[in-house]
């Protein structure tokens, strides 16, 4: 029992009648730092802290009290507990017991400790929080004019970029174009196919002119196979698929948002949604969104435009082809937008052929004359909010190379017996 008592540093003593302390075990006087008396000392000579509790002290000495417990006590580095209790034995009158409580005090010192340096911590914060919020209020006051010069400076920057856009785009397309009007009207039906597919302001507006110069790799195919009247032979075929990777190229280098969707587009406008479109062979999701809706609004706006090598398709019919190629060309969830903007689409054709920008109300709740539509239209599937996330298919272009990671030949866009103008529109 002592031994195991002295493995958790409890000592005792026992206290006679007298209140003297009877030395007994050397570990009790070994641990005060005293060495053993040869004399019965009394217990206000070994611990000081009971002078003036003499009372109390005759008290457990008679049996009227059971105990008295003084802790914290503290000799050299270290610090007990002492306790003066009677002994339900009747071995002695009373027993004095030493508790070491060293590890507990230090803790006890030392989150006092932190916590006295936390509040003068605080009082320290708070006073340079006032000043700081004082020089705050004077920067705020003397920014306030170079704020506004800086998103000045900003929006005039962003235009810039959309006047280069729209001024590429325009080279390109009057190299084959009588009229510059194909590609805005390209871009404000995109706009439209975008809305239905939940795509938000800024998105659609960054749809628009990345739509612009879906075709800006023209600008590099000779003159001899960009201007032919009639069908492209095998080799020129060849050289005419080579736009899309050209316009990539054109727009590499900047990594501005509208510089990497506008490099999507031109690279995958002649993607097909069953994987044999050109120039990766991607499939499905694969083929980022946004080119995805090019795709369509540029099939449907060549068919129904008069060309020097074709005569205008009637809307219907136009219309019944895309149709047919929902699920092979295009995605249908594209096809499906598509039918229920055509509408607003054909509306938006009359008398903006040479407008670069993106009028508002292309973002809007619908076009000028137009009631806003009353149905809710439901979000594609697997579509999340961004359009360039995984599902929609990366803004940035993606490792693999049609279905099942195949890196095979560029296949044509369209059939050879295609009925809106066989091998010259597969390009």
């Amino acid at each position: 029992m002592q031994h195991l008592l002295r493995s958790l540093k409890v000592f005792y003593e026992m206290v006679d009648s007298r209140a003297c302390l009877v030395a007994f075990d050397p570990g009790f006087w070994g641990y005060l730092g005293l060495e053993m008396p040869k004399e019965h000392p009394k217990l206000t000579e070994v611990f000081y802290e009971l002078v003036g509790r003499e009372d109390e002290i005759e008290a457990i000495l008679a049996g009227k009290a059971s105990g008295l417990t003084l802790p914290g006590i503290r000799r050299g580095d270290r610090y007990f507990s002492l306790v003066i209790a009677t002994d339900s034995r009747g071995v002695a009158p009373a027993f004095a017991v030493i508790e070491d409580t060293t590890e507990a005090c230090e803790a006890r010192q030392l989150l006092a400790q932190d916590r006295n340096e936390i509040f003068l911590l605080k009082q320290s914060l708070e006073a340079q929080n006032e000043k700081l919020s004082s020089l705050l209020g004077i920067i705020r006051d003397q920014n306030h004019s170079l704020e506004t010069k800086v998103r000045q400076r900003t929006k005039e920057l962003e235009s810039s970029r959309y006047l280069v856009l729209t001024k590429l785009a325009r080279v390109a397309e009057f190299r084959d174009q009588e009229t510059g009007g194909h590609i805005y009207r390209i871009g404000r039906a995109c706009a439209l196919i975008g809305k239905v597919l939940g795509l938000a302001v800024e998105e659609r507006e960054i749809l628009y002119y990345a739509s612009l110069l879906h075709d800006v790799g023209k600008i590099g195919i000779p003159d001899s196979i960009l201007l032919k009247p009639g069908p492209f032979d095998l080799a020129e075929r060849t050289v005419m698929k080579g736009h899309t990777t050209l316009g990539a190229q054109i727009l590499e280098g900047e990594d501005h948002i509208l510089f990497v969707a506008s490099r999507e587009v031109a690279l995958g406008h002649h993607e097909r949604w069953d994987g044999s479109g050109y120039p990766e062979g991607k499939a499905g999701a694969e083929i980022p969104l946004m080119s995805r809706i090019c795709a369509v609004a540029d099939v449907f706006d060549a068919l129904t435009s008069k060309r020097p090598y074709k005569e205008a398709w009637p809307i219907d019919r136009a219309r019944a082809l895309v149709r047919e190629e929902s699920g092979k060309a295009f995605d249908p969830e594209v096809v499906r937008a598509f039918d229920e903007v055509l509408e607003d689409i054909l509306r938006s054709r009359a008398g903006v052929e040479d407008l670069e920008t993106l009028e508002p109300q292309f973002s809007g709740p619908g076009l000028p004359g137009y009631p806003a539509r009353s149905r809710k239209r439901a979000s594609p599937p697997s579509c999340p909010s961004m359009p360039w996330s995984s599902t929609r298919g990366p803004l940035t272009r993606g490792s693999a190379r049609g279905r099942g990671g195949s890196t095979g030949p560029s296949r044509p866009a369209w059939p050879a017996a295609s009925p809106w103008g066989g091998t010259r529109w597969s390009a």
